[in-house]
C-alpha cells in the first residue's frame, strides 16, 4: 500500500506524550531530593574534601572511583535523566506545532482506506477507530 504525502495523517498520542513526561519529571524530582540529601549528609562531614563536593566540582569529579563518589553518580544520573527529559519535551513541544487533520482531510483519508482499489481495509480493529 502506497499513502499519498498529502493525506498522510498521524496521531500525536498527546495523552501518552503527558504522561510521559509527568512521569520523567516526578523521577526528576526524586533524584533532586536525593541529591539533596547526599549533600545534606556529606556536608556534615567529618571529612573535608566530602564536606566541600557541593562547591568543588573537580574534586568530586576526580574521587569518581572512591567510595564517597555518592554525589558525582547521583549527578550523572541526573543528567542522563535530564537529557530523557529534554528531548522528550522537545518532541512534545514540536508535535504541539503540528496542524490538527481537518475533518475534510479524515474523511478523505478513511474513504481512501476503506477503498479494494486503495487501502483495501489496510486498518483493522481498534486502528480503524483512530
Amino acid at each position: 500500500m502506497s499513502l499519498p504525502p498529502e493525506i498522510a495523517i498521524f496521531r500525536r498520542f498527546q495523552a501518552l506524550n503527558t504522561t510521559h513526561l509527568l512521569r520523567l519529571q516526578a523521577e526528576l524530582q526524586d533524584m533532586e531530593r536525593e541529591l539533596a540529601e547526599i549533600r545534606s549528609d556529606g556536608s556534615h562531614s567529618a571529612d573535608p574534601v566530602c564536606s566541600g563536593y557541593a562547591r568543588d566540582f573537580r574534586t568530586m569529579r576526580d574521587r569518581k572511583d572512591t567510595e564517597d563518589s555518592l554525589d558525582y553518580d547521583q549527578l550523572i544520573a541526573i543528567g542522563n535523566k535530564l537529557r530523557e527529559y529534554n528531548t522528550a519535551l522537545a518532541q512534545a513541544l514540536e508535535l504541539g506545532k503540528t496542524a490538527k487533520p481537518s475533518p475534510r482531510e479524515v474523511k478523505y483519508l478513511r474513504d481512501w482506506l476503506a477503498r479494494p482499489s486503495m487501502g483495501n481495509d489496510f486498518l483493522n480493529d481498534i486502528e480503524r477507530s483512530t
